[in-house]
């Protein structure tokens, strides 16, 4: 394995997740959604009057979503000063490079262990705020349940991770290898198997997902270990909370420049088009998706620039 020479940077203390972040868990984009409907009574009618005659309610449109992946042009919005619309099929694939191997980097001396293989006591569930669901199974971090948050938060920040999808899974483009990592909690970089396995390019592995795909596509066979070094800049906003100066990503897919110095559009939608609100936090936690598959970590630190 190759070696990733690091910044230096200043150490940072230890911050708790507050309820309200563990309660705005599971957005549009992770895809968590309660199947609980509220019911609503029927009216009463009041003592001697007639009945009111049954009105037929006309049948639901069993309206099923919009098929999207690679050639399929959706009716997303368009994405400004380019061609393409959101999660465009249509958009050109990035190509395939072959890596030498996943980046197995040491823990720097000023680093922060989010997970070494020894515990989990570093993150939470994003649903619920109680202790991490996910397994510890043979010192890998296995996903499961709900998406999790470090108890720590970040803004400017450097983080490796090394992540795996199990051979012999069933992967068809964003299905059986899919999570992600997203920073201060609102910005993803997406997690897929996507060597072999075509989506639509805001959706591959390496993407600012659903804004810029990944300069390349550097990921390794499906059962082998890969490799996020990830360099974070927080957006900045002015006094009156509107956008100062966006969000940046650099990533390194497996030692590979795949997003470099990108700007950030806005917090990760699902079919929309990505914006800044105003009066988002200075800092916030890491958040790893559940995607509904069992998604394999290892090897998690990070490093507060600030």
């Amino acid at each position: 394995m190759r070696r990733l020479s690091l910044f230096s940077c200043i150490s940072f203390s230890i911050l708790i997740a507050s309820p309200s972040l563990a309660k705005k868990a599971d957005s549009e984009v992770i895809e968590e959604k309660s199947t609980e409907q509220a019911k609503q009574a029927e009216p009463v009618e009041p003592e001697g009057n007639p009945p009111k005659e049954a009105k037929a309610k006309p049948p639901k449109e069993d309206k099923k979503p919009e098929p999207m992946g690679p050639g399929i042009k959706p009716t997303t919005p368009e994405i400004p000063g380019t061609p393409w619309r959101v999660h465009d099929g249509t958009r050109p694939q990035p190509v395939a490079v072959k890596p030498a191997g996943a980046l197995t980097t040491p823990l720097p001396e000023d680093a922060k262990v989010l997970f070494d293989g020894s515990s989990t006591d570093a993150w939470l569930s994003a649903k619920t705020g109680e202790p991490c669901p996910w397994l510890n199974k043979d010192g890998v971090l296995v996903a499961k349940a709900h998406s999790i948050l470090s108890k720590q938060e970040f803004g400017d920040v450097q983080v490796h991770l090394e992540w795996r999808i199990p051979s012999g899974r069933k992967v068809n483009g964003q299905g059986g290898g899919n999570s992600g990592i997203f920073l201060m909690r609102l910005y993803e970089v997406q997690i897929l198997q996507s060597h072999g396995n075509q989506t639509y390019p805001d959706g591959t592995a390496g993407a600012v997902y659903g804004q810029t795909p990944p300069l390349v596509n550097a990921t390794l066979p499906q059962g082998e270990w890969q490799s996020y070094d990830i360099v974070f800049h927080a957006p900045h906003f002015n006094d009156d909370g509107s956008l100062k100066a966006p969000a940046t990503v650099t990533a390194l897919h497996n030692g590979i420049v795949v997003q470099s110095e990108t700007e950030i559009m806005g917090p990760t939608v699902y079919r929309k088009l990505a914006s800044y609100p105003k009066n988002l936090p200075e800092k916030a936690p890491l958040l790893l998706q559940w995607h509904g598959d069992p998604v394999e970590f290892r090897n998690i630190w990070v490093r507060d620039l600030k």
